[in-house]
């Protein structure tokens, strides 16, 4: 030791100032990462489920909705789907557009004719009566169809092109079904699973 002319000792410590993690630290970092993400994996599931199941009870209170608005109102009503990937609708009109198609659920304006619209029982405007498929993120829809419904019993109208619609999600491909009875009493179930409070088909 050497002593300064200040009378402080300079000693010749050497510390270490090593940078990085020890082997401990980062197979601790790995073991929480691990149960972080084991927790956050259900939750994930239950995500898309939500989505899926939320697309197929929407179509299913849109059939319900055609069904009873033809009783109320007293004419038939209209429910149709519209599919081409993940760019699919569905939608409720009371009249035809055209002879070939009774509306295109793309439309959300109320004021063209080939939109889907309904003049709801109590008002005198018609509104927009349509869900886009971009309101639900990674869910496709399967099945395109035009049903009828009478106004006398809320039943299928003849010639309406009934087949079920199928509604899956990305990536884990849960479904949820929609099927329409001959007499057009509608059901929402899983068809390779029960989804929340729905049944297997």
């Amino acid at each position: 030791m050497a002593v300064e002319g200040n009378g402080l000792i300079n000693s010749r410590v050497s510390v270490s100032h090593d940078q990085g993690f020890t082997l401990i630290e980062l197979m601790i970092t790995v073991v929480v990462l691990a149960i972080l993400a084991t927790l956050a994996a259900p939750a994930l599931n239950q995500i898309e489920q939500r989505r899926v199941i939320g697309a197929g009870s929407s179509a299913l209170d849109f059939v319900q909705t055609a069904r009873t608005e033809a009783i109320k109102q007293g004419r038939n009503m209209f429910f149709v789907t519209q599919e081409d990937g993940e760019d699919w609708c569905f939608g409720i009109s009371s009249t035809r557009a055209s002879s070939e198609s009774v509306c295109d659920c793309r439309v959300q304006d109320a004021t063209e004719t080939a939109a889907c619209t309904i003049v709801l029982a109590g008002t005198e405007t018609p509104a927009v009566f349509a869900v886009q498929g971009g309101d639900f993120r990674n869910i496709i829809m399967q099945g395109e169809q035009t049903l009828e419904f009478s106004y006398v019993r809320g039943t299928l109208a003849a010639g309406s092109d009934r087949e079920n619609v199928i509604f899956q999600s990305s990536p884990r491909d849960f479904r949820m079904q929609l099927e329409v009875n001959e007499i057009g009493r509608p059901r929402l179930c899983g068809p390779n699973r029960a989804m929340g409070a729905y049944p297997v088909c």
